[in-house]
């Protein structure tokens, strides 16, 4: 076995550069300058919009991009709102503000229900074709409104933004909704009329690529943009995807977590990147090892964490692309070889001195 694994890897070694990466996922509207010390070990982050309306919360970030270069990339959500928004958080208070004037804006049932799904939110109806309302002298619907302000308040507003991390771009649109709520009774176009699933994905999907493609247009080529969940529905409007809980199941619901592992593994191939691989505390040193067997993943711990110096695996640069042998998946790095079994959910790396690690 041995002589096998060490044939297959001389026959594969290239020159990737391909070295461990992490990102912070700071999904709150205050960021002090004890949580910027405590970033520094990072080299992305992931922001929360309203971050940028706060003096000390940009002051904060910008001390912690002079330490260390990091890319900073914003959240956005088109899809939801907490009602009533957060009082810590500037902008979403006036976007609520001005959206809960236009009913039209919110998805609703046929009975005329504001829909909701994750708790404390209500959803706004992003679908293409919804009928506009007159905004500062410009025909606008939902989608369209939320594209310009987020635009042009959050993105080119502020410089140091290099990327956005959306979130809720679902492969279904909002069929899933059918469901879990309202008993599939969702008006996509205020008519009192449930619409039909075909219709509803149509339209809302093509709502939530015009968001991607202004993105786009506005901000330039180099601009990353990377959405929640993993799926490759988007994929010509992306760059990567947010797996948010590793393995995610969501590019095929019937997966087994096991399967879902390889599902996530072959869409890192099929896109440029990056991609977040999310782990929570159960299962934090199978979804670090993972991220280390495909190019361009950025790991995270849940979120809102401090950097912790045990994610370092210091191996150095890959001399290899992942190789499977049976059920072993593995990489070989400048100091060590990080090694997979998706089936039991376990990890290892061997050093190049001989020392080992397994969590």
């Amino acid at each position: 076995m041995k002589k096998l694994i060490f044939f297959v890897l001389l026959s594969v070694v290239c020159s990737v550069s391909v070295a461990q990466t992490t990102v912070l996922l700071h999904y709150l509207p205050t960021f002090s300058r004890q949580t910027a010390e405590n970033s520094v070990g990072y080299n992305n982050i992931v922001v929360d919009p309203d971050l940028f309306f706060s003096a000390s919360g940009r002051e904060n970030l910008n001390w912690l991009q002079e330490q260390k270069k990091i890319k900073v990339l914003a959240y956005a959500n088109p899809i939801e709102m907490f009602v009533p928004a957060f009082p810590d958080k500037p902008w979403s208070i006036n976007l609520f503000n001005f959206v809960k004037e236009i009913p039209g804006f919110w998805l609703r049932d046929v009975n005329g229900k504001m829909v909701s799904f994750w708790p404390g939110t209500k959803m706004l109806n992003c679908a293409i074709d919804l009928e506009p309302v007159t905004i500062n002298g410009k025909k606008m619907n939902y989608i369209e409104f939320f594209s310009d302000v987020y635009i042009n308040n959050v993105l080119k507003n502020n410089p140091c933004i290099t990327g956005m991390a959306g979130d809720n771009m679902w492969k279904g649109g909002v069929f899933w909704m059918r469901y879990w709520q309202n008993n599939g009774l969702i008006d996509l176009n205020n008519d009192g009329i449930a619409d039909d699933s075909i219709s509803i994905d149509k339209s809302w999907s093509a709502g939530l690529i015009y968001f991607l493609d202004q993105v786009r247009q506005n901000m330039g080529s180099d601009f990353t943009i990377i959405n929640n969940p993993a799926t490759d529905k988007f994929k010509k409007h992306e760059a990567g995807t947010i797996m948010e809980n590793y393995p995610d199941i969501f590019m095929n619901e019937k997966d087994t977590v096991y399967e879902a592992w390889y599902e996530n593994m072959a869409l890192t191939d099929s896109m440029p990147g990056p991609f977040i691989f999310n782990s929570r505390s159960d299962n934090y040193w199978f979804t670090l090892c993972s991220s280390m067997l495909a190019d361009n993943v950025w790991f995270s711990y849940s979120k809102n964490t401090p950097y912790d110096k045990k994610w370092e695996l210091n191996l150095g640069q890959a001399l290899a692309r992942r190789i499977q042998v049976r059920e072993i998946v593995f990489r070989l790095y400048e100091n060590g070889t990080v090694y997979v079994n998706p089936r039991d959910k376990t990890a290892w790396v061997i050093y190049t001195n001989g020392d080992y690690r397994d969590k």
